[in-house]
């Protein structure tokens, strides 16, 4: 009895561990940088041209050196170099084009639903 019990046990711990060298292989791909040429940022620098660009939608123009980019504002047309941290991606509206831009579907692209 105590070695069929051993045994269920030892079976279960090696399914376990299976299980859990599956998951991390297949872990999603995030990446610490996410800027892609083309996407709609948003600016969250309350300093940057005095304030005035603070909540201010762009297109990044280009990416350098991964963790930062060139916008384009979309309502003055003025162009910034701006790092990544202090902008954040605004999602598209239903209907709208959306670009994955980590994870497993880096580079990815698709159309918002809801």
């Amino acid at each position: 009895e105590l070695a069929r019990e051993y045994a269920l046990e030892q079976e279960q711990a090696a399914a376990a561990a299976a299980e859990a060298a599956r998951k991390k292989q297949n872990k999603p791909k995030r990446k610490s940088y996410w800027l892609v040429p083309g996407i709609v940022v948003k600016c969250l620098n309350k300093t940057a041209g005095g304030g005035s660009f603070y909540k201010k939608k762009g297109f990044v123009k280009k990416v350098v050196d991964k963790y930062a980019a060139v916008v384009k504002l979309i309502d003055s047309g003025v162009k910034l170099q701006i790092d990544q941290a202090e902008l954040e991606t605004v999602i598209p509206k239903a209907g709208g084009d959306v670009h994955v831009v980590n994870g497993e579907h880096r580079g990815s692209t698709g159309i918002v639903k809801r």
